[in-house]
């Protein structure tokens, strides 16, 4: 009788983590979970929210039907299982997907003082730089991310700890306004796009140490020529 109840239990308990997940699916365009779109970000965020449910209906299972019993060690697996093992599966889970969604624009329009910036990017007659990146899919997405962000892991563990600031600063009111990008914009941010391309490299005026010289010291940047990439607003 015991066995068949723990079964039945550990059943209940996988029903909920499968209902819990498809719910969780459905913000990702439904269950079954298309592969070919975002299939991990989308199953990871499924499987987290499941992961938390059935830890949940463990420790309910616990409470309601194995009060008494709670120093044996069926409940003591079940105990470690429910706060330790599913947490740190959960918390691991949760920051992979907070970290990947926080490259999206919607995640930056997060901040209200940053919609203004999204809506001239995304303007389809907008002609700044960052519109006509944009309407073109010249970055096909996470494109304030990728302009945002230098090479490799410490360029982005750099431009996620800076994101972070940034939130800090909107909550607590404490950035400038109007809105400015602090200090001069990195251009090795536009070269690691356009730095191998062959149309960039076939332009004259893009030839000759000289250029890449200024280029690097900060001398010359990409906006003299084409313009500014977002709009200024007064305050």
């Amino acid at each position: 009788m015991a066995r068949r109840r723990l079964r039945s239990a550990w059943l209940a308990a996988v029903a909920l983590w499968l209902a819990a997940s498809a719910l969780a699916a459905e913000d990702h365009g439904g269950w079954p979970l298309d592969p070919t779109q975002e299939s991990v970000l989308a199953w990871a965020s499924a499987g987290v929210i499941g992961a938390a449910a059935l830890a949940i209906g463990i420790l309910l299972f616990l409470l309601l039907r194995r009060r008494s019993r709670l120093l044996e060690p069926t409940s003591k697996w079940l105990l470690l299982i429910a706060l330790a093992i599913i947490p740190a599966f959960v918390l691991i889970g949760a920051n992979g997907v907070v970290l990947t969604e926080s490259k999206s624009v919607p995640a930056c329009g997060t901040c209200h003082v940053m919609q203004p910036f999204i809506d001239a990017m995304q303007d389809p007659n907008g002609d700044l730089l960052a519109a006509v990146h944009y309407k073109n899919r010249y970055i096909p997405d996470h494109q304030c991310y990728t302009c945002h962000s230098g090479y490799g892991i410490f360029g982005d563990t750099k431009a996620k700890t800076k994101g972070v600031g940034h939130l800090v600063k909107y909550y607590t009111d404490s950035y400038p306004k109007p809105i400015r990008h602090p200090g001069p914009f990195d251009m090795t941010h536009c070269l690691k796009c356009h730095g191998q391309a062959k149309i960039f490299l076939d332009r004259e005026e893009h030839q000759g140490e000289d250029f890449w010289n200024d280029l690097k010291a900060g001398k010359q940047t990409c906006f003299d020529c084409h313009g500014r990439a977002h709009p200024e607003f007064e305050k």
